[in-house]
């Protein structure tokens, strides 16, 4: 996580902000050190990637933020309202060379993300 914190750090803070500072940082790799997904993306293109990845990470953080407080709310135990995150959190925490995640998946919904 310190690589995000250092992109936040030198960034305006703004979601568009970290994600030009870490594509800017991925686009200096050299090719054979870039992930599978970034192999041959311009910096325009990893830019908007980036910012993707990095608004759907704030979202999802928000998503399981709301969810357990409303449970724990409700008395349920921190554990126990965890599990109806695991499948969200497992979906949003998959990798960029992995099929992009369905719009609309969320924790015990009918296909919402809140």
């Amino acid at each position: 996580m310190a690589w995000l914190m250092d992109a936040i750090s030198a960034s305006d803070g703004s979601t568009t902000g970290v994600a030009s500072v870490l594509a800017d940082r991925m686009a200096h790799l050299p090719e054979e050190s870039r992930q599978e997904w970034m192999k041959g993306k311009s910096k325009l293109e990893l830019r908007k990637i980036m910012v993707k990845v990095v608004a759907d990470a704030h979202k999802a953080s928000w998503v399981a933020t709301a969810h357990l407080d409303k449970e724990r709310e409700r008395g349920r135990s921190f554990d126990d309202a965890y599990e109806d995150l695991k499948p969200y959190l497992d979906a949003v925490s998959r990798s960029l060379n992995e099929e992009p995640l369905e719009p609309g998946v969320g924790p015990g919904s009918t296909g919402t993300a809140a």
